[in-house]
């Protein structure tokens, strides 16, 4: 299984066979608004689950960095402010040294 294309081809198949089961049984599931916003989370918790362990991994620089842009984009900042303001706080020590030496 350390063949990266079995690898692909086994995620590509596991991926659309949950996405044909979610299309098939979506059609017996109640309209009820509850039921509507838990299927809108789902995304979002599917996106959580696979960043998780990365954002546990981070050093502190760069769980600083994470913490600031998720934070400007609550706020409603937009996302090229978080992405530019979050890579300034990653690039800071490269920054800081290069104005120290110049």
């Amino acid at each position: 299984m350390s063949d990266p294309w079995s690898v692909f081809f086994l995620t590509l198949a596991g991926v659309t066979l949950c996405r044909l089961s979610g299309y098939a049984l979506g059609r017996w599931l109640p309209r009820s608004p509850e039921v509507t916003k838990a299927l809108d989370t789902l995304p979002a918790c599917a996106l959580a689950a696979v960043l998780a362990p990365q954002l546990a991994a981070l050093e502190p620089l760069g769980m600083a960095a994470t913490v600031l842009a998720i934070g400007l984009l609550l706020m409603r900042v937009g996302l090229l402010a978080s992405f530019t303001f979050g890579c300034l706080v990653l690039l800071s020590p490269v920054i800081l040294q290069a104005v120290r030496e110049g």
